[in-house]
Order: C-alpha cells, then sequence, then structure tokens
C-alpha cells in the first residue's frame, strides 16, 4: 500500500523536475540578453509568470474537492446516489476517484501531473494555472527560438539544421551536435510540444466551461447547459471571474458548497438516447 502511495507522486516528481529544468534554462537566457532593456523586461514577465504559476498550484493542491468535511444529507436527496466505495449518500454531479478514493464534488478529472482531482473546491486554480502554464510555454517557445535560430541556423538553413530540431538527441549521437546545442534543442522540442498540448486541454476546457459541463460529464454525455455564459463564468470561476487569471490570491468566491447540482438540464444528447430507449 505503502509502495502504491509513493508511485502515485512520481508524475508529481516529474512535473516538478521538468518545470524546473525548464525554468531555469529560460531563466539563464533572459538574463544572457545583450539589452539591459530587454533583460529587465523579460526578467519582470518571468518572475509573474513564475509566481502566478506556482500560487496556483499551490492553492490547486491545498484546496481539497473531495466530500470530506462537507455536511451531507443524512436522507437521501433528489438526484443523490449511495457510494458503495464511500458508504454514504454524495450529491449530484459527483464522482468516485478511485485514485484518491473518494468522492469528489462536481468531479472533472484526476490530474495526474499533480496527483489531485480536479473539482468544484479547486477547479478556478485549475484553470488559472492551465491558462498560465500555456503563458509560461509560449514564453519558453519565444525565448528559445531566439537562441535556437543563432545555434542551428548558422550553417544555414538545410536537412541538417531540421533534423538537429526534430531529432536532437539522434544528432548528438551521431556527433552532428554539441552537448550544448542539445540541451538547447531538447529543450525547445519539449516547450514545444507541450504548448501543442497545453493548447488543446486549454480549448477543451473553454468549451466545457463555457457548457457547463465536467470532463467526466462530457465523456458520459449526461449534462448540459441552456444558461449564460456569464452565469457559467460566476458559477465556476466565481463572482470575480473576470481577475482569476491575474492571480489565485483575488477572492472570487464561487456560490454554493458543491452539493447543490447546479444547472440540472440533461444534454440533447441524453434525451434522444432516454427516447429512444423509451420506444
Amino acid at each position: 500500500m505503502v509502495g502504491g502511495n509513493m508511485l502515485s507522486y512520481l508524475p508529481l516528481c516529474f512535473s516538478a523536475l521538468l518545470a524546473v529544468t525548464v525554468g531555469a534554462e529560460v531563466l539563464m537566457l533572459v538574463l544572457n540578453q545583450h539589452s539591459s532593456t530587454d533583460r529587465y523586461l523579460q526578467l519582470t514577465l518571468f518572475v509573474a509568470l513564475s509566481v502566478n504559476l506556482m500560487g496556483n498550484v499551490c492553492q490547486f493542491v491545498r484546496n481539497d474537492p473531495s466530500i470530506r468535511g462537507v455536511f451531507l444529507h443524512p436522507v437521501y436527496a433528489h438526484g443523490w446516489r449511495f457510494c458503495d466505495q464511500c458508504e454514504t449518500q454524495v450529491p449530484p454531479r459527483s464522482a468516485h476517484c478511485f485514485a484518491c478514493d473518494v468522492c469528489v464534488l462536481r468531479r472533472d478529472h484526476h490530474c495526474t501531473f499533480l496527483s489531485t482531482c480536479v473539482g468544484f473546491a479547486n477547479y478556478r486554480y485549475f484553470m488559472g494555472g492551465l491558462a498560465t502554464l500555456w503563458a509560461c510555454l509560449l514564453f519558453s517557445v519565444i525565448v528559445n527560438g531566439r537562441i535556437m535560430g543563432i545555434l542551428l541556423l548558422r550553417d544555414g538553413l538545410g536537412l541538417r539544421s531540421l533534423f538537429c530540431f526534430l531529432v536532437p538527441w539522434l544528432m548528438w549521437f551521431i556527433g552532428q551536435l554539441d552537448s550544448a546545442s542539445f540541451v538547447f534543442a531538447f529543450i525547445a522540442d519539449t516547450c514545444v510540444a507541450a504548448l501543442l498540448f497545453v493548447s488543446v486541454l486549454l480549448l477543451l476546457h473553454v468549451w466545457l466551461l463555457v457548457h457547463g459541463q465536467t470532463a467526466t460529464e462530457w465523456r458520459r454525455g449526461d449534462w448540459g447547459t441552456q444558461r449564460s455564459i456569464l452565469y457559467m463564468l460566476r458559477s465556476w470561476l466565481g463572482h470575480r471571474w473576470y481577475l482569476v487569471g491575474l492571480s489565485p490570491f483575488i477572492r472570487s468566491e464561487v456560490p454554493g458548497n458543491g452539493t447543490e447540482p447546479g444547472v440540472p438540464v440533461p444534454s440533447p444528447q441524453l434525451l434522444q438516447s432516454q427516447g429512444s430507449k423509451e420506444l
């Protein structure tokens, strides 16, 4: 059991190691800018993004979205169901997470990289952290792009430069790329791949947010919404939804406590499937 718990934190350790490595490399490139104006501007942006990202991560992990410490109705209420694993009644839109071994209020998904579930209590920090991570990766790609252009294109644009960017480990292994260039190329490739992945993930969750769905509900197709986008932003990100991207330390209270159903409007797909079953 202890070994299983230790293994569950491996993705978190890997994420932290990768973030520190990329951050240290980007900071080194920023501090080596020739122009003092560019150096100070980029350093300020680097610090602001780093503080914002770390703040969102800390708040995300610290705010438990599970049913622990939440008063649950002792009797069966409308839309509530019994969880066999937790042995208690759980409210609508909650789901049991087998990784966390507990039901999570308005559960979206289990974040493997941070070993924490995304739910009612920390969704605001998840979206803020995801948007900030996207900005950090974009900043890293831009900073690395300048040094990559110097290191890899110094011999002219050709197949060698293309392979040095796409498969730097292979070019380094056969002696066509020095160690320093390999490190910069490998980190740049990692940032580009991560930026593409986070972009898709961010677009997906923005789409889910404006439609009032969690990722779990989207996969099942059992929830939808006919409310306004403004209503969904306030319901998921709080009354100061327009400020949550600026800092994780700005208070933005989300209405309710996660036990209310929220927007109980079945999706058209669910209604259609239920109608076909009745027929």
